[in-house]
């Protein structure tokens, strides 16, 4: 007999992996952003863009992707590249 548990680790590492995914393939194949040498991650439920963008508009269309899949909970550690 199959018992229901609730989610487990093993549901929220998916979930993750999910949401990376999903901003990397956005990222990727958004023609008016430079995202080559940003990095996604997420940790407790936050996701991170780490890395570096060759202008300010770069990193907002990059936030705003994400911010846009991962509904809000988006940590900016990009910096502009000269």
């Amino acid at each position: 007999m199959f018992e229901f548990s609730g989610p487990t680790q093993g549901d929220a590492y998916h979930r993750h992996a999910a949401t990376i995914a999903a901003i990397e393939s956005a990222l990727a194949s958004a023609a008016d952003v430079d995202a080559t040498a940003i990095t996604v991650s997420m940790a407790d439920g936050l996701v991170m863009l780490d890395g570096a963008a060759p202008s300010e508009g770069d990193i907002d269309r990059a936030m705003n992707i994400a911010t846009l899949i991962a509904g809000g909970v988006v940590r900016n550690r990009i910096w502009r590249r000269a």
